[in-house]
């Protein structure tokens, strides 16, 4: 008769622990992303926030929170103009970079420009509802634009024209990069594959 020995079976689950982490790190790497998750806005803070909200004072608006949002206009790729709370905001979407409208001559626009325009104002079309997320950094650029994250329904619009090839991830400025790592891994699959800007 064969007795069991103890600490052969504590080292052997060790062993099967440990492969079992590693695969979920090799063949699951998404289940591992840092990357933030968004909360909803509840109505009371949303109620009070409609009450306060100027259009100047940016500093009162939550962080890493869906905020509803009405569009007026898509821009380009990476801008559009919005309502929040009823007031006027142009935004600036983070971390990306879609190629340029030539305003005055659409013919003479960068590669691929209006094809991004076209599926940001398309994703914003299907949207029951669009929403602005703002990072924990700067609320603002130099320009005035609110820098930020915009979502159709649950879709998060900039990491769709980084996956389509139709915009680059530029602009990293930390602490406003919370979604860094998740835009770069759609950019390299895109690469991978060679859309649009990437041929």
């Amino acid at each position: 008769m064969t007795k069991n020995n103890p600490s052969k079976r504590n080292h052997a689950s060790s062993i099967i622990s440990v492969i079992a982490v590693v695969a979920l790190v090799v063949f699951f790497p998404d289940l591992m992303q840092s990357d933030q998750s968004s909360m909803t806005i509840d109505t009371t803070e949303y109620e009070q926030l409609a009450k306060e909200f100027d259009g100047t004072n940016m500093e009162i608006l939550p962080k890493l929170t869906l905020l509803p949002i009405e569009i007026d206009r898509v821009v380009d790729g990476d801008t559009i103009d919005a309502k929040l709370f009823g007031e006027r905001i142009k935004i600036r979407y983070l971390m990306i970079n879609a190629p340029e409208i030539d305003h005055s001559d659409v013919h003479s626009s960068e590669p691929y420009a209006l094809e991004a325009r076209d599926m940001n104002q398309s994703l914003l079309n299907k949207a029951n509802q669009v929403y602005l997320e703002l990072d924990v950094g700067p609320v603002t650029d130099h320009y005035g634009r609110v820098l930020g994250y915009v979502y159709s329904d649950e879709t998060l619009i900039l990491e769709e024209l980084v996956s389509q090839g139709l915009a680059t991830v530029r602009y990293i400025n930390p602490p406003n990069n919370s979604y860094e790592q998740l835009l770069r891994r759609s950019e390299e699959q895109a690469k991978q594959a060679e859309l649009n800007i990437w041929k």
